[in-house]
């Protein structure tokens, strides 16, 4: 890539060589040229905007090579800095639905939120966990014959709770 491609505000990957750290590439936006006043050449500005860094690659040539690639947004789409965050489209919904409607069938039988307070909810929904999964695999029953819902997702209702009392627990 030729230092004269460069375009002030386009995105590029930079390749970062970091002491003792290796190297990475980061996604950054070309900021422009600027003349260093500690060597006689001159310097390519560019920011990472998710964390603000700048980095400077010296240009002693009409060309930067390979440390630098052009990713240009498409001006008909937008950037969406999410890396690092958590990624909800993994869950498998499928699950999740089962736990929901599990919650919903013990609110009914219930009440809303009934089983945030349950006496000894850790060791007892941890209990109810095992008992599901023991239906599963030494009883072999699939189903709750009470809610028609499969064990699996009766258990992992109950390991939900079980996570719910003990953070609640271990944040005293």
């Amino acid at each position: 890539m030729q230092l004269s491609d460069l375009v002030k505000g386009r995105h590029y990957l930079v390749l970062n060589k970091l002491p003792g750290n290796g190297e990475r590439w980061r996604e950054m936006v070309y900021l422009g040229h600027e003349t260093s006043t500690s060597y006689d050449w001159p310097v390519e500005h560019f920011k990472d905007e998710k964390d603000g860094l700048g980095l400077y690659l010296k240009a002693d040539s009409d060309t930067i090579g390979p440390n630098v690639k052009d990713i240009s947004i498409n001006p008909t789409s937008g950037t969406k800095y999410d890396g690092g965050k958590t990624r909800w489209s993994l869950l498998p919904w499928d699950i999740i639905e089962g736990i929901a409607k599990v919650m919903t069938y013990g609110a009914k039988k219930y009440t809303d939120n009934n089983w945030m307070f349950v006496e000894g909810g850790e060791a007892r929904y941890f209990d109810a966990m095992m008992r599901h999964i023991n239906k599963i695999n030494i009883e072999k029953e699939d189903i709750d014959p009470d809610s028609g819902f499969d064990h699996i997702f009766h258990a992992l209702t109950c390991l939900v709770f079980y996570a719910f009392f003990s953070l609640k627990r271990r944040k005293k």
